[in-house]
C-alpha cells in the first residue's frame, strides 16, 4: 500500500505527518532482490 501525506510539523528529529490517501497495489510475485513484479493499481481512497 502507498500512502500520501501532509507534513504537519518538524520537531527536532521527529517528523509528524497526516495521511491523506491510501492506494492498494497488488503484484504477482517478488524478485530475489525484494522488488515487486507485475504490480497493478487496485484502488485509492481518501482518509
Amino acid at each position: 500500500m502507498l500512502v500520501a501525506f501532509d507534513l504537519l510539523y518538524l520537531n527536532g528529529r521527529d517528523l509528524w505527518v497526516e495521511p491523506k490517501l491510501l492506494a492498494e497495489i497488488e503484484y504477482q510475485a517478488k524478485s530475489a532482490e525484494g522488488k515487486v513484479r507485475h504490480p497493478f493499481f487496485k484502488g485509492c481512497e481518501d482518509l
